[in-house]
């Protein structure tokens, strides 16, 4: 199914470099991956997570959270 749905789109100059190009992008889908990622897993219980998802929440829920004990 295709839904034409734009994910994400950026303009670049033409006097930025590769090097330039590959750190804003990357600056920009990490940002949005790991922002889907936290919504998806938000409220749900920890004892139901995979490794994966524990790792993800470990490293960028931000917060009082000190350990996976206090979840």
């Amino acid at each position: 199914m295709h839904t034409d749905v734009l994910v994400w789109a950026r303009a670049f100059g033409l006097d930025e470099d590769e090097s330039q190009i590959v750190a804003k992008v990357t600056r920009d889908l990490y940002s949005q991956i790991f922002g889907a990622s936290q919504k998806s897993l938000e409220g749900r219980d920890p004892n139901t997570l995979t490794a994966r998802q524990l790792y993800v929440m470990s490293t960028w829920f931000s917060g009082a959270i000190t350990n996976s004990l206090t979840w």
